[in-house]
């Protein structure tokens, strides 16, 4: 994970090793920096990722959560997105490791302090891309993915434990 610095034109790495990184998003107030990272010894060989922020600067990462499957590791990786005031990321989980890509992806809520992750999706039957918050905080809307030749159609969660609704 690097950080440039358009005055300087500068890049400079914020977490070196040998990690696979995806998905850097920026929080609300510019000093955080969420991400998916496999940090294991060997992360060619497990479905293991976990969720992290740090500061635009070299450190050590805070670990929030992890999760297993490939969703940080295919096409279907996404940046997590921050709630509108910082307090939460909104983060697509892989399904079944076992299922590898046949496995439903489904959006959960981690606590941008860390913790348990919650999961919004579960009753859909179709993985759930490029999750966007609502200005109010109190909604996630995201595309349901059908399949190549499909659009598909767009799912709208509530952060209240009710069920997601599908809109046409």
């Amino acid at each position: 994970l690097h950080v440039f610095d358009v005055q300087s034109r500068q890049a400079q790495s914020l977490t070196p090793g040998k990690f696979d990184e995806s998905g850097p998003s920026w929080s609300p107030d510019g000093k955080q920096i969420a991400f998916l990272s496999k940090r294991t010894n060997d992360p060619d060989r497990n479905t293991e990722f976990g969720l992290y922020t740090m500061g635009p600067e070299p450190g050590t990462p805070k670990l929030l959560t992890t999760f297993e499957g490939e969703t940080g590791d295919s096409n279907w990786t996404v940046a997590p997105a921050w709630s509108p005031d910082g307090t939460q990321l909104a983060v697509l989980v892989g399904g079944d490791p076992k299922l590898i890509y046949y496995a439903t992806h489904h959006l959960a809520l981690v606590a941008a302090a860390g913790g348990a992750k919650r999961i919004l999706t579960t009753a859909l039957d179709r993985n759930i891309l490029q999750p966007r918050w609502s200005a109010d905080g109190r909604w996630l809307i995201g595309s349901r993915f059908v399949d190549q030749r499909f659009p598909g159609d767009v799912a709208i969660c509530p952060l209240t434990g009710h069920h997601c609704r599908i809109l046409a």
